[in-house]
């Protein structure tokens, strides 16, 4: 069985809407969360996504921006540069992480919520890849937090180890996770 190339299918599978039989569509999209306004539904219907991914390519590269993360950390851990920081920089440091990691969380409840409620296939489509990403910057902010990477110190003044993201077993002060 031969594979059709992803110009072959994308635009087909791009397209996929449903037509609701037994439910108004104003009840499956209300304007409330979909945010109808001026935008007549042929217009959302003609959008087209200005970059086309498909997941296999998505996951090749973030693992690619993940392994740059992770060397990256890997040399602040080697340096002393925090530690030539100022206090007040280094709560600043310490401070930037915990409020990245909310606004990508907050990032990613838009996002999801054009996943839901987009009133485009195709948009809808790049909704999900988007919450991908957001769940992404979102791990690795708080896989970087102040108490595991990026050469900063606890307050002992130790290292303390880092891991990835996947068997960490420290938890992010900013969202819990681990």
């Amino acid at each position: 069985m031969t594979l059709l190339k992803r110009e072959e299918w994308q635009d087909i599978a791009g397209d996929v809407a449903w037509t609701y039989g037994f439910v108004d569509e104003d009840a499956v999209y209300p304007e409330i969360h979909s945010g109808t306004g001026k935008v007549p539904r042929e217009a959302w219907a003609a959008w087209e996504e200005s970059y086309k991914v498909i997941y296999p390519e998505y996951v090749t590269t973030q693992q690619e921006k993940e392994t740059s993360t992770y060397a990256v950390r890997a040399a602040l851990q080697r340096s002393n540069a925090f530690d030539t920081l100022s206090e007040g920089r280094k709560s600043a440091t310490k401070m930037h992480f915990g409020g990245v990691a909310l606004v990508e969380y907050a990032g990613l409840l838009g996002e999801l919520r054009m996943a839901r409620f987009g009133l485009s296939p195709r948009w809808r489509n790049m909704a999900v890849f988007g919450s991908l990403d957001e769940i992404r910057h979102t791990q690795i902010t708080c896989s970087s937090d102040t108490s595991s990477s990026a050469g900063i110190r606890s307050t002992t003044g130790r290292r303390k180890p880092s891991t990835p993201t996947t068997g960490s077993r420290s938890r992010c002060a900013t969202c819990s996770t681990r």
